[in-house]
């Protein structure tokens, strides 16, 4: 990536990340990141192609770290038990209330995909990424006798995201659900994929 494009991604992503509400203004990444006007216009077809590129590559980094988390799990595990068991403790870390901003961005990109043709695409591209590597890794825990062999692992895959995205509706709620029973019940879920397979 050019340096010019990086920097301003990197401006708009800390002022994503900026502990009060922020909105980013064009004006504001220009001065924080001291790149004029024009690099900015050379690099990315308007604003809100910044904008989107940042939720893009933010989302990205997000794929890369569950990815990544997982497949440490599948590869550290000797049996099913101690596969299902780090799934376990990765739920409790994804579904903390200490994450609700970032799920919640997950939805926000989603949401402006909707009115974006372009980021709908890009997204597409990265969120099948993110599913085709899950697929993967679920298909090998069948393969090693952990998981069910009458589920779709690709099933599997889109489920383990999306109940992620679920938490959301308790982000936003005025009265949240306890978080230990909310990883319990994904836990129970999660328990019925390996039950005929162990």
């Amino acid at each position: 990536m050019h340096p010019t494009k990086e920097r301003l991604i990197q401006t708009v992503s800390a002022m994503l990340d900026a502990d009060v509400q922020h909105d980013v203004i064009l004006e504001d990444v220009l001065n924080t990141s001291g790149i004029s006007r024009g690099s900015l216009y050379h690099h990315f077809s308007d604003f809100p192609d910044l904008i989107e590129q940042t939720l893009l590559v933010r989302f990205s980094h997000g794929v890369d770290e569950t990815t990544q988390l997982t497949r440490d799990i599948a590869n550290k595990a000797k049996t099913a038990d101690e596969f299902w068991t780090g799934i376990g403790e990765l739920i409790v870390y994804s579904q903390s209330p200490l994450r609700a901003r970032r799920r919640q961005e997950r939805t926000r990109i989603i949401g402006l995909a909707a009115t974006s043709e372009r980021l709908a695409k890009a997204l597409a591209a990265e969120q099948e990424r993110l599913t085709v590597e899950m697929t993967e890794i679920y298909a090998e825990v069948q393969a090693n006798g952990w998981a069910r062999h009458d589920l779709d692992p690709r099933t599997i895959a889109v489920f383990t995201q999306a109940y992620t995205l679920g938490r959301v509706v308790d982000d936003i709620s005025e009265e949240h659900v306890n978080s230990g029973d909310w990883d319990k019940l994904l836990n129970i879920v999660l328990n019925t994929f390996k039950s005929n397979a162990t």
